[in-house]
């Protein structure tokens, strides 16, 4: 019997300590309008349906990229983005058929 009130009570003492050293996630959500996209710009139009096309897209902000600083991406229809000084860091971000 003793040793079940030991057991019982080893067991409570180390619930609270492995709350303590667990891990704690926190979720932040927020829900907004909706508001359609009235105007937009295809670039199958811009490119008169060609399939091989490449866009400098100027983002409007200064983005920091590893030592760097950029303030635009290229893109072309492989759907690789890199910068014009370093192929070497281009992100493929999507297959085609994705």
């Amino acid at each position: 019997m003793e040793n079940i009130i030991l057991f019982n009570l080893s067991i409570l003492l180390l619930i609270p300590i492995n709350l303590l050293l667990g891990q704690e996630y926190k979720f932040i959500s927020f829900q907004d309008e909706y508001i359609e996209l009235d105007d937009y710009t295809s670039l199958t139009l811009e490119n008169g349906g060609e399939s091989s096309w490449f866009k400098r897209f100027e983002l409007g902000f200064d983005f920091p990229y590893y030592d760097r600083v950029y303030d635009y991406l290229n893109v072309d229809a492989r759907s690789i983005y890199y910068f014009d000084d370093d192929a070497n860091f281009s992100i493929q971000l999507c297959r085609k058929n994705c």
